[in-house]
């Protein structure tokens, strides 16, 4: 029993022993009534005392409202959560999807690349960390001359050249090895021989044309600084152009690529007059400033392109391949910045991880255009 209920029963009991003495006393009725109303008074107020202590659940209610909203927020930071573990999942996804949808290859391919030659060596790698990325095996097969180049591809020992000047520089070759050759695409299209010499040379002497070299010739000793022998340009230059321009008295000097550019390097350097066999595309450009010696007589004759070759029925035996090479193509800036990643700043046995940085930084959106 709670304390209110014995508090009312101890009131009764008390009012029924005190109302016989009242009526003793008084004999008065409506005092028992008077008396009567009042602990029905006092009574009706500890109801009301009983109604406030039944209306304390009120607060429990806000209580129990502030819960539910701690739930609805607390359902509301799942949801969140759940949204961006979905957005997480849904980006993965995505990216795996990514991965899953580029081909993945199999078989071993080998490049064959003349040193030197830096656009060959810089598009080489470049296609070799592709390819990789694809599943397959690559080789890369450095070769001393051009003619050696074309064999090897025409016998399959080498699957791909990717660096092919045609069809003018390299006719001779395609001539001789054409018939077990295929050509796989043209990269670049602008590709162009020339004589150079520094700007400075240029300005200080006026001399900015082929047709200047003749009379001119204490000037230079009457010496080119040439390239390696087997080199298409190099044949250009003697059976053409010195012919045209007077200078068959002139020494064409067989060297190398690497051997030039050193020569070049200390004449520019010390404002000396030199003029070397040089071509585009090529970093030299943007190292340097060079001026390409006019050519109004056309005895360099038209722009080549850069094409990818391989041997006759490679697009058979590798269609995969054939087909993602055969979306392969490069400006000049490209194919610049690229060689300056892969044949300046590399070191010898550095190629390959400077054509994955050359990616890193920029290059795999112009890969992923020639995908897409």
């Amino acid at each position: 029993m709670s304390l209110f209920s014995k508090r009312v029963l101890l009131t009764i009991a008390a009012i029924a022993l005190f109302l016989p003495v009242v009526a003793a006393c008084n004999g008065d009725d409506d005092a028992t009534d008077d008396v009567a109303d009042d602990v029905a008074t006092d009574v009706v107020d500890d109801d009301a005392t009983d109604d406030a202590v039944i209306d304390e659940p009120e607060d429990d209610d806000a209580v129990v409202e502030d819960d539910d909203e701690m739930v609805e927020d607390d359902d509301a930071v799942v949801d969140d959560e759940d949204d961006a573990v979905m957005d997480d999942e849904d980006d993965a996804v995505e990216d795996d999807d990514a991965v899953a949808d580029a081909p993945q290859l199999e078989g071993e391919i080998t490049f064959g690349y003349i040193e030197g030659w830096d656009e060959g060596v810089a598009a080489s790698y470049l296609w070799a960390a592709i390819l990789e990325d694809h599943g397959m095996t690559v080789n890369m097969e450095p070769i001393a001359e051009a003619g050696i180049l074309y064999q090897g591809v025409a016998s399959q020992d080498i699957d791909i050249y990717i660096a092919a000047w045609l069809p003018l520089t390299h006719e001779s070759y395609w001539d001789n090895f054409g018939d077990d050759l295929e050509s796989l695409n043209v990269w670049y299209e602008d590709a162009v021989l020339a004589l150079s010499v520094p700007q400075h040379v240029a300005d200080e002497h006026g001399i900015t044309s082929l047709a200047d070299l003749a009379d001119n010739a204490d000037l230079f000793d009457s010496t080119i600084t040439g390239i390696e022998p087997g080199a298409g340009m190099m044949e250009i230059a003697m059976e053409e152009v010195m012919p045209t321009y007077g200078l068959e008295d002139w020494t064409l000097l067989e060297s190398s690529t690497a051997a030039m550019l050193t020569e070049w390097s200390s004449a520019y350097d010390a404002e000396e007059p030199i003029v070397v066999t040089l071509w585009e595309p090529h970093w030299a450009y943007a190292e340097w400033e060079v001026h390409n010696l006019e050519d109004p007589e056309g005895a360099w004759g038209e722009a080549d392109g850069l094409e990818s070759v391989a041997w006759a029925g490679f697009s058979d035996e590798y269609p995969e391949v054939a087909e993602l090479m055969g979306n392969f193509y490069m400006e000049a800036e490209e194919i610049g910045e690229l060689m300056d990643y892969v044949t300046v700043q590399a070191e010898d046995g550095e190629q390959m991880d400077y054509a994955r940085q050359w990616l890193e930084d920029g290059g795999q959106d112009i890969v992923d255009g020639w995908m897409n």
